[in-house]
Parts: structure tokens; sequence; C-alpha cells
């Protein structure tokens, strides 16, 4: 009887043996990894880009206004450090679910190696968030210079499409009037062809900024004739 208390007492000693010697032997080999393998604090030199994506049918229109990388302070051990480069590092800012308006969004980090990113500089950014809207607008030509002395235009400039869609934010797109084609008659005695780039402008035929044209080249075409001897 009194055989199996004794055996079950060896038995128990000898499993706290056992975890207190595997406690030690964890303990000395992080002791030792933690030497030969330090964790390091230290700032990333380059830049990080950071992601700024609005939901479909809006647009930013303030990106000239924030800052577009961030700077981080990593933690990690000195085997990760050597092998982190700045494509392991992501920041954006989620701007899902935000409407139109002014916003001031939370940068997220996220590091694809066993790094803790310590600190992001900025850690947050302001966006402004405008309805993207189109339109049509027609073409008009703007002469950048005349034909030569003695040569006159004749009748009106046509093109081989008299109308184009613009798009952009809503604020600049409703500024727009039309699409310019700029037209060069120095040294034209015939009759003129050319493509050109279209230009939206506002009502003085200034360009509007931050607005696309659906068309990339219009064609041009002006009647040009010596003036009549009267």
């Amino acid at each position: 009887m009194q055989t199996r208390p004794r055996l079950r007492r060896i038995v128990t000693e000898n499993v706290f043996w056992f975890m207190g010697s595997l406690a030690l032997a964890i303990l000395v080999w992080m002791i030792a990894t933690a030497q030969l393998n330090p964790v390091q604090e230290w700032r990333l030199l380059e830049p990080i880009p950071i992601r700024v994506a609005p939901d479909p049918g809006l647009v930013i229109i303030n990106e000239e206004d924030f800052t577009r990388t961030a700077r981080v302070q990593l933690r990690a051990q000195q085997s990760v450090r050597e092998l982190l480069v700045a494509d392991d590092i992501i920041i954006w800012a989620d701007l899902s679910g935000l409407g139109p308006g002014e916003h001031t969004v939370e940068l997220k980090s996220e590091s694809a190696r066993a790094a803790n990113i310590v600190d992001v500089s900025p850690r947050q950014i302001t966006v402004q968030l405008e309805e993207v809207a189109s339109k049509l607008v027609e073409v008009r030509a703007a002469f950048t210079n005349d034909p030569p002395q003695g040569f006159v235009v004749v009748g009106e400039p046509t093109f081989d499409v008299n109308q184009v869609t613009v798009t952009g934010p809503a604020s600049q797109v409703e500024q727009v009037a039309a699409a310019q084609v700029p037209v060069d008659l120095s040294g034209q005695r015939a009759l003129f062809e050319d493509f050109a780039r279209p230009i939206p402008v506002d009502a003085d035929g200034n360009p509007v900024p931050d607005v696309t044209v659906d068309t990339q080249v219009v064609g041009v075409q002006v009647e040009i004739a010596p003036v009549s001897a009267e």
C-alpha cells in the first residue's frame, strides 16, 4: 500500500524537476538570443508613401495641402532590421464611407515583417472630398496667331467633334464654359488642318485645373484665303 504513494511522489517530483529545467532552459535560450539578436528601435530613413483612395464617385481636392509620405519608428530584432526595407511598410488613410466635405483621418500602418511600428509621423491628415461631376461643353477655336498679311480666315472653324465631356470635382466642372482648341495660323495661306488637345476653360478663357476631357485630340479645319482686292 505504501508503494503507490511513494511512486506517485517520485513521479510528481520528477515532473516538477523537468518543468523547472525546461523553464530554465527557455530562460537561458531567451537570454542568449537577446544577446545575439537584440531588439532594436530605429527610424526608417526612407519616407513611406501614404495610400489615399476615396470611395467611387468622390475625389480629393486638396492633395497639394497635405503630405503624401510619412516617417516611421520601428522596433524589431536585429535580424529583422537587416532584412526590412521600405516596401515592407504600408501606411494608408481609410476614407471608406466618408462623404463630401473636410475630414481629419488617422493614418493606419502595417508591417509585412515581424516589426512593430512604434510611431508614424504625421499621425493624421486632413482631406477634402468632393463629388465627381461631368458635363458636355462645346469645342471652340482659340487662335494663337493670325494668318500672314494679305490672308484672312474664311467662315468658322470646323471640328471632327463639336462637343466633349469634361469630368472632375463638381466645383471645377461647374466653371468650365468650353473646350478650347489652340490654332496657330502663322504662315498658313491655304486650308489649315491639324489635331490639337482640347483645354477646358472658363467664361474668360482661363484654363480650369483638375478637369479632364474625354477626347484626347480634336481635328480642326480652317479655311484661309487671300484678301480680295476691291
